[in-house]
C-alpha cells in the first residue's frame, strides 16, 4: 500500500506526524502510570499487566516471523533483557518521581551511545558526536547539582534508574543495529517480552523481602485502563516510532522525538504543579535536549 495514501490529504507529512504522535504518547506515559500507582498498582505490576495485553497484537504481528526466534535465540534474548531493563527502569522512575527530571536524565543516552560505539564498534566519533557528549555531560551536571550538599551525585534510586534506563536504551540500540537481518516485528516482540521477564523477576525478588509486591486488588475500571495502555498505548507508541523512523532521516526523527521532553515537562507542570525543575535544572534541560538533537545528526549519511 502506498504510504502517502495511508491518511488521505497528508501525503509526505505522515511519517513526521507519526513520530509526533509517538513523542506525545511517550511524554504522557507518566500520567496513567502515576494514576495506577496512586490507586495501589505499582509500576512493576502495571508493566506486567499492560505488556501482557500488548502481547496479544504482538503475536499477530509476529505470526509469520516465529522462525527468527529460533534462528537467533541468543541475540533476541539479549535484546529482550536490555530492552526490558530499559523500559522497566524508566517506567518505575517516571511513576514514582518527578517525571520531567526522570525523562531528562534518561536523555543522557547520547553519552552512552558514543562510548559504546567507541568501545564495542571501534567507531571514531566525529566532532559533532563529541560535541553532543560534552553538551549532555554539562546538562547532567546542571540536572544533578544539589546546592544543599554541593554535589552532582544522583539524589536517590530513581535518579539512578533513569540514568540506567538511558544506558540500557543505548545498549539495546547497539544490539538492534548488529541484528539487521531480523525483521523489526521480531525484535519488537522480543522487547515487549523482555519487559514481562524483567518486571516479573523484579517482583519475585522484591517479594522475598516485602509483602507489598503481592498481586494487587484491581477494580474493573483499572483493569480496563491497563488493558487500554497495553493494547493501544504500547502498541501505538511502538508502531508509530517504527513507521516514522523507517521513513525519515535519523536527524529529523531525533528532533521530533525529543518533543517528548517538552510534552513531559509541560504536562507534569499542568497536572502536578508541585513538580518543577529546581535550581540549575532548566539549563540542564536545554543542554540535554540540544545534545539529543546533535546526537541524531551524528548518524546521518
Amino acid at each position: 500500500m502506498n504510504s502517502s495514501k495511508f491518511i488521505p490529504g497528508l501525503g509526505s507529512h505522515q511519517p513526521a506526524l507519526s513520530l509526533m504522535l509517538a513523542a506525545i504518547l511517550w511524554g504522557l506515559l507518566w500520567w496513567p502510570l502515576r494514576y495506577f500507582n496512586d490507586h495501589g498498582i505499582n509500576a512493576l505490576w502495571s508493566s506486567v499487566i499492560a505488556y501482557s495485553f500488548a502481547l496479544f497484537p504482538g503475536f499477530w504481528l509476529i505470526r509469520k516471523q516465529f522462525k527468527y526466534l529460533l534462528l537467533f535465540p541468543v541475540s533476541l534474548l539479549m535484546i529482550a533483557i536490555t530492552s526490558g531493563l530499559c523500559n522497566v527502569s524508566f517506567i518505575v522512575a517516571v511513576a514514582e518521581k518527578d517525571a520531567a527530571r526522570m525523562v531528562l536524565l534518561f536523555y543522557l543516552s547520547p553519552i552512552w551511545s558514543i562510548l559504546l560505539g567507541v568501545a564495542v564498534l571501534r567507531e571514531r566519533p566525529s566532532m559533532l558526536a563529541l560535541s553532543a557528549a560534552v553538551l549532555a555531560m554539562i546538562g547532567a551536571v546542571f540536572m544533578l547539582y544539589d546546592p544543599n550538599k554541593g554535589t552532582i551525585w544522583p539524589r536517590d534510586l530513581y535518579d539512578w534508574l533513569a540514568i540506567f534506563s538511558g544506558l540500557a536504551f543505548s545498549v539495546t540500540n547497539l544490539l538492534i543495529r548488529r541484528l539487521e537481518q531480523v525483521p523489526v516485528a521480531a525484535k519488537t516482540f522480543s522487547s515487549w517480552l523482555g519487559v514481562l521477564i524483567i518486571a516479573s523477576a523484579w517482583i519475585i525478588i522484591s517479594g522475598w523481602t516485602s509483602t507489598s509486591m503481592s498481586f494487587p486488588v484491581i477494580s474493573q475500571g483499572i483493569w480496563l485502563g491497563l488493558a487500554a495502555l497495553g493494547l493501544f498505548g504500547v502498541t501505538t507508541m511502538t508502531l508509530a516510532v517504527q513507521y516514522g523512523v523507517s521513513r525519515l532521516p535519523l536527524f529529523k526523527s531525533s528532533i521530533i522525538l525529543v518533543f517528548e521532553v517538552v510534552v513531559t515537562i509541560v504536562s507534569s507542570l499542568l497536572i502536578l504543579p508541585e513538580e518543577h525543575l529546581l535550581n540549575l535544572a532548566p539549563y540542564g534541560a536545554v543542554c540535554i535536549v540540544f545534545a539529543a538533537i546533535l546526537a541524531g545528526g551524528t548518524d546521518e549519511r
